[in-house]
């Protein structure tokens, strides 16, 4: 198996065309994909600073898979801008921190000690989590994958396609629903999480939460006025088509990332109250508290 994958990182860059012909279904799939994408909307998302996994997941017909976890960052970005040279000026834009997800689909995050931490596959990135939840020696055979992010995703997500359906109003792709950024990155780590914990994926009172939080919170607290969050705001409500960096919150570093592991309290089914018994024994009085159902 490992020789077949090897072709597909060697040639992914170069040779699309080869990786069609030798690469697994899966990255097959993915090319495929890449190539009916809309080219016009691929075109200004790029110029835009929008990353590629955020343009399948919000231009592409088919649904958002773990398929596209197969496939290197870079080789996706040789795939979208394959046949044509004029995105080629945007590259810069491009392989910097999304606007939208802001380096969560990028798999590119600053870690507690602010150090910048850049993955170029989602294995490496499963890797990384994976060794942060063994390190505390938790035991458990099941867990719940929980992902916290900073509303400015959300916000730039409504404004950018607010701005789409006023360009491209007609086109059957923008009908779809769109997938969330959380969801997403669920759909890329879940399947590789499984495989490396040796644990089922479920309901269980084990969660394992991803967070990430904006790290320009504090040290770019001032960079945005009110006036110019009204603005992006009454952009997205009247889909201008005349979209500006004014119409994001600009983004000079990746999310601020962490992993926190911990068990829930199991409660059966029904509702429960906290019922406190007092009693005195030679003169002194005890309490007794529980939790009773109803």
């Amino acid at each position: 198996m490992s020789g077949e994958k090897e072709p597909v990182a060697v040639e992914s860059a170069g040779l699309p065309n080869g990786l069609v012909s030798h690469g697994n279904s899966k990255t097959r799939r993915v090319y495929e994909t890449a190539r009916s994408l809309h080219t016009g909307a691929v075109k200004d998302l790029l110029s835009l600073g929008v990353c590629e996994r955020c343009i399948f997941r919000l231009v592409s017909v088919e649904a958002f898979d773990s398929d596209i976890s197969s496939v290197l960052t870079s080789t996706l970005r040789s795939w979208l801008k394959s046949g044509d040279d004029e995105t080629s000026s945007s590259e810069s834009s491009c392989s910097g921190i999304c606007i939208v997800c802001l380096g969560i689909l990028q798999f590119v995050f600053s870690d507690v000690k602010k150090e910048l931490v850049k993955s170029d596959s989602s294995s490496d990135y499963v890797a990384r989590i994976t060794d942060l939840v063994k390190q505390d020696r938790h035991e458990f055979d099941s867990f719940g994958l929980e992902v916290s992010v900073p509303s400015t995703i959300m916000e730039n997500e409504r404004a950018l396609l607010s701005y789409l359906k006023g360009k491209y109003s007609t086109e059957v792709w923008l009908q779809r629903d769109k997938i969330s950024v959380k969801d997403a990155l669920k759909v890329l780590l879940l399947d590789q999480l499984k495989a490396l914990l040796g644990a089922e994926s479920d309901s269980s009172s084990f969660h394992i939460r991803l967070t990430y939080s904006k790290a320009s919170d504090e040290a770019q607290g001032a960079s945005e006025t009110t006036h110019e969050s009204k603005r992006r705001k009454t952009d997205a409500e009247n889909g201008s088509n005349c979209i500006s960096e004014n119409s994001f919150e600009k983004v000079y570093e990746p999310c601020i990332f962490s992993v926190h592991c911990n068990r829930m309290p199991i409660f059966f089914s029904g509702r429960y109250f906290k019922v406190s018994h007092c009693f005195h024994v030679l003169g002194n009085k005890y309490c007794i508290n529980y939790f009773k159902s109803y």
